[in-house]
């Protein structure tokens, strides 16, 4: 029982990820991987589809209001997706440190997160600057 109540929380591993998106949407392996190498690109893949069906259903409204009304848009709001990397940075300070030290390939795991914590609609490019901004990590 305790297990599967942590199991419950965790975030979906990227091999989960992965076997899950190729078998949901019938994509060849070279494909996830593009997906999944973007952060948020596997979360906009899926709230497009879900806009697609919904308006293949019937839903007579335009996608960019279907998507609006999901909260399927990507955000550009740089004060909320600063409050959710500062919690980020805040909650794996080591890893903060690391990165502050060079390994500035450690970026993508906040990257990854802020998406995760955002459901896919934190803007990536402002979500990276804002992140090298917040760890003093000069522009790539």
């Amino acid at each position: 029982r305790w297990i599967e109540a942590v199991r419950a929380v965790l975030p979906e591993t990227l091999d989960a990820r992965r076997s899950r998106v190729a078998e949901t949407y019938s994509l060849a392996p070279d494909q996830v991987e593009i997906l999944m190498d973007e952060p948020g690109a596997v979360e906009f893949f899926e709230e497009a589809k879900h806009t697609l069906e919904l308006m293949l259903d019937g839903d007579t409204r335009p996608a960019r209001d279907i998507a609006s009304s999901n909260g399927w848009l990507q955000s550009n709001d740089e004060a909320e997706i600063r409050t959710v990397l500062a919690a980020l940075i805040e909650a794996h300070p080591g890893l903060a440190a690391e990165v502050r030290a060079g390994k500035h390939r450690k970026l993508k795991f906040f990257a990854g997160e802020a998406m995760r914590a955002t459901r896919g609609r934190a803007n990536p490019h402002i979500t990276e600057r804002l992140l090298r901004e917040l760890l003093g990590v000069p522009p790539s």
